[in-house]
């Protein structure tokens, strides 16, 4: 399944319909964010907009099948005429921070089918077959942009539209240091929560930082246990010590959906 994450900002009075709006047109979870907006000099500071006041920021990770519909609803509470109260926006993501419970239980009972298919209770577990696991490399996006942590999140923002990419892996600066991961849910963070301004916040301001990294070996049953105990939606692949990928949560869940309609 293919996600997209959908963001409203809107004055604090239009907050409940701009929600009952978006989940009627398909939304089932809306995380709401406080930001003010700021204007003068500084309004480039997100997308070249300017916002007055406090502001409600709506975050919603959808099907992608559902952003057009619920942009489409939202621009009739949003727009009056020639005025506008707030603005909306879709960004297809590659990995996901707080899949829907429902989600993780049926993947969790996908992964618990294939151990059961494997081995009956009471008996010995059969032989590992090497070839037949599925792992890490199998998945992961080997493409992997990377950025400086002293890069700023302007910078860092022009690479992910010139790349096409949602996420960067923040380089490490010596082979005793961490790699670092910042997507647009810490870029988001930053810029509207927290009134950070693109030009004056670095990469190691808003990034995590050590991100979580595996072996690309390791089983995807493994990696998608971690990632669930973990609450992690994506993992940095590695061989040996050395940056080889990215592992998304959304990549693994459309893989058991695909899996799931050929068992069907």
């Amino acid at each position: 399944m293919k996600f997209t994450a959908v963001v409203v900002i809107t004055p604090p009075e239009l907050e409940d319909e701009a929600i009952q709006t978006a989940q009627r047109a398909g939304a089932t979870g809306v995380t709401i964010l406080t930001g003010k907006g700021i204007g003068g000099e500084l309004k480039k500071t997100f997308f070249g907009l300017t916002f007055e006041g406090s502001q409600s920021v709506l975050l919603m990770v959808v099907g992608t099948h559902l952003a057009t519909p619920i942009l489409k609803a939202l621009h009739e509470v949003l727009s009056d005429g020639d005025n506008s109260h707030g603005m909306a926006f879709n960004v297809p993501v590659d990995h996901l921070t707080g899949i829907e419970t429902r989600q993780l239980v049926k993947f969790e009972e996908y992964m618990r089918r294939d151990d059961d298919a494997t081995s009956l209770p009471g008996s010995p577990a059969p032989p590992a077959q090497e070839d037949s696991v599925l792992k890490v490399q199998d998945l992961m996006v080997p493409d992997v942009v990377t950025v400086s942590p002293y890069a700023t999140l302007r910078e860092a923002l022009a690479t992910m539209r010139a790349r096409n990419v949602k996420s960067l892996v923040v380089e490490r600066q010596n082979a005793h240091d961490s790699y670092g991961l910042l997507s647009f849910t810490e870029l988001l963070r930053a810029i509207v929560a927290d009134e950070g301004d693109v030009d004056l916040l670095n990469v190691y301001d808003s990034a995590v930082k050590p991100a979580v990294t595996v072996g690309e070996e390791l089983s995807v049953r493994q990696a998608a246990a971690l990632m669930t105990s973990l609450h992690l939606n994506r993992l940095v692949v590695v061989r040996g010590n050395e940056l080889v990928g990215l592992l998304a949560m959304n990549d693994i869940i459309a893989r058991m959906m695909d899996e799931t309609i050929r068992r069907d």
